[in-house]
């Protein structure tokens, strides 16, 4: 008959072969055998088994510390850099793709509309006292509430961009105000 694998001896919280000390710590038993000729290797504990639990807890922090939770710390920062590289270029070419499509605006494009939206908001609101001494003469008192909404509606309708408009918002979909709340 064949050669039969021994299973991995876990004793206790203490490991009895390389596959029980890397099943204790997550990782393969190649990995735990190349910890063991490194020259940052806990010399006061062992490289062969058996390991005691307090052996064990001490092998899992000193992999947490020098190796940040990975086999080989060359292994991880090669990795690591690689699909940092890898991301960045992924990003680089989603960005690419949605400028080409139109989904982004120059900015300097959206701040000259900017600035134009709000000096045309400032000379409407810098002359709304003339324009409602104009409307409002020759009306009775109890018309000036219309006359003086129709006109501010008149500002705020001037202030809305075309996104706004683009998006559905509407004037006529404003609750009235009625005068006893105005």
């Amino acid at each position: 008959m064949g050669k039969r694998k021994a299973k991995p001896q876990v004793t206790r919280g203490g490991a009895g072969s390389v596959p029980a000390l890397g099943g204790l710590c997550g990782v393969t038993a190649p990995a735990c055998r190349q910890w063991f000729v490194r020259a940052d290797w806990p010399s006061h504990i062992p490289t062969k088994p058996p390991w005691t639990p307090a052996q064990v807890v001490e092998i899992r922090a000193w992999r947490a510390a020098t190796l940040k939770g990975r086999g080989s710390p060359a292994s991880l920062g090669e990795r690591s850099e690689r699909e940092k590289l890898i991301r960045a270029k992924r990003e680089q070419a989603e960005f690419n793709l949605a400028v080409s499509r139109g989904q982004y605006l120059d900015r300097e494009e959206v701040e000259a509309g900017r600035l134009a939206r709000i000096y045309s908001v400032r000379g409407l609101l810098m002359n709304l006292d003339r324009k409602l001494n104009q409307d409002l003469r020759g009306h009775s008192e109890h018309e000036f509430p219309g006359i003086i909404r129709a006109t501010v509606r008149e500002v705020w309708t001037s202030f809305l961009d075309s996104a706004a408009r683009a998006a559905g918002m509407r004037l006529e979909d404003e609750p009235e105000v009625s005068n006893e709340q105005a």
